[in-house]
Parts: C-alpha cells; structure tokens; sequence
C-alpha cells in the first residue's frame, strides 16, 4: 500500500511543516520508484 511507504518517509507530525507543493513532488517520486520496484 503506498500509505504505508507514505508514512514512513514523512510522518503526519512533519506534514504541516512541509509546503504542500513539495508533497506533491515527493509523492510523484514515490508513485515512480514503485514503479520502478515493480510495487
């Protein structure tokens, strides 16, 4: 599941310290390293 992944790399607490455009980013990142792993 990619909430799980999501969770471990940027846990709830810091997601209000993150700009919502970087989240963005990084979960365009992650959809693409699953990718790549086959997930």
């Amino acid at each position: 599941q990619a909430n799980a992944e999501w969770q471990l790399v940027i846990p709830k607490s810091q997601w209000k310290k993150t700009d919502p455009v970087r989240l963005v980013v990084i979960d365009n990142r992650l959809e693409l390293g699953a990718a790549r792993h086959g997930g």
